[in-house]
């Protein structure tokens, strides 16, 4: 996205990985909520070469988790004729034998399918032959679809550089909260300070964070008083109505 200049008009926003991996992956609990905040007009939305990267490792691994998903559907519903009708609810029921495949959860498979299912327009029961091909291209097209998708949101959005320093007074509460340990996971440290750097650095902007990982936000809670960030904003509770 070409940058705008900042008016009292333009939101500027600097976006977590979630929101982002939300937004490419159309199985996603987080799609339609990261669908709704990512709009492109009147608004700036940065992320960080930490968030890029981190974004990438995200992608291949529930790439191969959806991809594993698929390959075990597509192994039940071999199990039916061609001219037999599939129930939605059997497909369900099979699910719920099927472990946890890494990001991938058994909720997040249950989650799918009834996507992939309403957005195929099947009636409860339909039939195999045509569920069978749906499946059969979902997972033949699955990689490029969403390889494309991210670059396109990766073309449209602002890359800011990683921060160079660390505040010292947030260490030390950092620390102090024991929050590495409770509540701050993987790229979270380094992306809050992205953030908040990009923040100093660019005050006239009156950043907003979007996240919705429930454990960083009440990190940032914590340490809101030596944050730049004016506002962080919760995903899961966003609604642009």
């Amino acid at each position: 996205m070409k940058l705008q200049t900042f008016s009292g008009d333009i939101v500027n926003h600097f976006i977590d990985t979630n929101v982002i991996i939300g937004y490419i992956f159309v199985l996603d609990y987080l799609n339609q909520k990261s669908h709704s905040y990512l709009q492109f007009n009147n608004n700036n939305y940065f992320y960080s070469q930490n968030v890029k990267n981190e974004v990438e490792e995200v992608f291949k691994i529930k790439s191969r988790n959806y991809q594993e998903f698929f390959l075990r559907i597509i192994k039940f519903l071999n199990c039916f004729s061609d001219y037999d009708l599939i129930d939605e609810i059997n497909v369900h029921h099979k699910i719920n034998s099927f472990d946890d495949k890494g990001k991938l959860k058994n909720k997040d498979m249950h989650l799918a399918l009834k996507i992939i299912w309403d957005k195929l327009s099947f009636d409860s029961y339909h039939d195999a032959f045509e569920v069978k091909k749906a499946f059969d291209d979902l997972t033949n097209n699955f990689q490029s679809r969403h390889v494309y998708k991210k670059d396109a949101l990766f073309n449209d959005l602002n890359l800011v550089p990683n921060h160079t320093m660390k505040d010292k007074k947030i260490l030390k509460l950092i620390k102090k909260e024991n929050l590495r340990d409770n509540l701050l996971h993987g790229q979270d440290e380094n992306i809050l300070f992205d953030a908040n750097e990009f923040c100093k650095n660019n005050k006239e902007l009156n950043l907003k964070f979007a996240t919705a990982d429930q454990d960083f936000l009440k990190a940032i809670n914590i340490l809101e008083s030596y944050l730049c960030i004016n506002e962080v904003i919760n995903i899961l509770e966003f609604s642009n109505s």
